[in-house]
């Protein structure tokens, strides 16, 4: 072995041995190196139905606080950093005695419990529908479709995690409405 090897193979060695001790020092100090992810998929803990004339609104309320993935990390989240809103979207506007439209569907957070004069922010969507239709959004599609409004959302997230979803259309449905089947919220938390 070359005295040139011999050298490079011991500054190798050197720098992986400082390179543990930097690391040691590290965690002794109580810092860390990697965050912990933890997934949270939620479904509705109530649904509330409100009927007006032909058109029908439908409000489902949330309360993280009964998911143990939730509830035993609440204290720890440092970011939020995935939100999606999954579910099977239908567009049943119309009637007997009126056709169908295509609507936009938006979802709003309503951060106080209802019932409520406060119409929240908007935090997903538009979804186009064309009428009759039924789309069904995944967690990467429903990741696409949150909008800034989110801020909202985010901090009923990270703070008493009670509040309303409410998907609601851009235009003005005279009979039916938006619906959705199976909705769920999915978070990524990042702990500390």
């Amino acid at each position: 072995m070359t005295r040139a090897a011999r050298l490079e193979r011991a500054g190798a060695s050197a720098a992986r041995w400082w390179s543990l001790v930097l690391l040691a020092a590290c965690l002794d100090s109580g810092c860390s190196l990697t965050s912990r992810q933890v997934v949270v998929v939620a479904a509705p803990a109530g649904e509330i139905k409100f009927f007006n004339g032909g058109r029908v609104e439908t409000y489902f309320e949330f309360d993280l606080s009964t998911l143990p993935e939730w509830r035993d990390h609440h204290a720890d989240i440092v970011r939020v950093s995935d939100i999606t809103i999954m579910g099977d979207f239908l567009n049943v506007t119309g009637s007997g005695a009126a056709p169908g439209i295509p609507i936009d569907v938006t979802v709003r957070v309503i951060p106080i419990p209802l019932p409520s004069l406060d119409l929240g922010s908007t935090c997903w969507g538009p979804l186009h529908l064309e009428d009759y239709a039924t789309h069904r959004v995944a967690w990467a599609e429903g990741e696409r479709w949150v909008q800034d409004g989110e801020r909202v959302l985010l901090g009923e997230i990270t703070g008493d995690g009670k509040f309303t979803l409410f998907p609601a259309s851009s235009s003005t449905v005279l009979f039916g409405s938006t619906q959705v089947e199976n909705i769920r919220l999915g978070l990524v938390l990042e702990l500390r």
